[in-house]
């Protein structure tokens, strides 16, 4: 008799499916793969999408425009100002963040509310990878995920093996004006500068997006000059240094946007991109 109530006592426990470590050393873990989830940053929202899993997003963040099917879903809002009566509403079984764009507050939130976190922080093609992976594992789409990550790995290889080795070509990366903000020595786009046979002027800076005088930037005299979309305007103002080596060779571009700054399955086509341009301004340097 009580053995019988013991066992009515004890609840019938469900197999854990799905489990990964996230990038921040959490374990996420599911019973089964997610088919609800709620997406907070752009490029976690590609990655779903990329991998097969649009169809289980049932909410985005403002930010997420792409591809074009992602603008239909909810919007949860913008992080920091995350819309919580709007994310339960959905009733989400998986929510994916970024990590560094998400204060304490909002992400002791997201714990708190029993649903399961998965914080994401990838730093270069590798991690793009393996964020594909554990995408692909939390929602069912491993095969799919993992042809895709091979990928990724296999155009990042031979984007070295064709313009790795050639000449170097010194880079300022303007990312804001005024003040001049460039990115330091940590950044992908540092990485990929060097797959491409690049270096960051200032990838001795162990700030992300260190703020940089223009005196130091002019003595390091580069022989290009990089900007984003929104930076067009604001890069013109170094033409007042026809001195200058990317001025001189009429090396003064634009990044593709969204490509390289989004850490999502996109970032081999931005890397692509840039290692093309590189070459041609190489060759009007030489």
């Amino acid at each position: 008799m009580v053995l019988g109530s013991l066992w009515v006592g004890i609840a019938p426990v469900r197999a854990e499916c799905c489990a990964v470590i996230d990038d921040s050393g959490r374990w996420v873990r599911l019973s089964e793969p997610a088919k609800r989830v709620v997406s907070l940053a752009p490029h976690l929202t590609e990655s779903l999408y990329a991998i097969g899993a649009g169809d289980v997003i049932v909410g985005r963040d403002a930010a997420s425009d792409y591809p074009e099917s992602a603008l239909s879903l909810p919007i949860m809002g913008r992080l920091p100002h995350l819309d919580r009566e709007a994310v339960l509403a959905q009733q989400p079984d998986l929510l994916l963040v970024w990590q560094s764009g998400a204060p304490d507050a909002a992400l002791d939130w997201l714990h708190q509310s029993g649903i399961p976190v998965y914080r994401s922080e990838p730093q270069d093609i590798e991690m793009i990878a393996s964020t594909l992976e554990r995408l692909g594992t939390l929602t069912g789409h491993e095969a799919k995920a993992h042809g895709l990550a091979e990928q990724l790995s296999q155009r990042w290889e031979m984007l070295g093996e064709r313009y790795g080795s050639k000449r170097p070509l010194s880079v300022f990366v303007q990312v804001w004006a005024q003040p001049l903000i460039t990115l330091g020595g940590g950044q992908a786009m540092t990485r990929a500068l060097n797959q491409c046979g690049g270096v960051n002027l200032f990838a001795d800076q162990s700030t992300l997006a260190p703020r940089v005088s223009l005196e130091s930037v002019l003595a390091r005299e580069p022989e290009v000059i990089l900007g984003s979309a929104d930076q067009r305007v604001s890069l013109q103002k170094w033409r007042q240094w026809p001195q200058l080596p990317a001025i001189r060779s009429g090396n003064l571009m634009l990044l593709p946007k969204d490509l390289l700054s989004r850490m999502g399955p996109r970032f081999i086509e931005g890397a692509g991109r840039l290692c093309r341009q590189l070459d041609q301004a190489r060759q009007r340097l030489f």
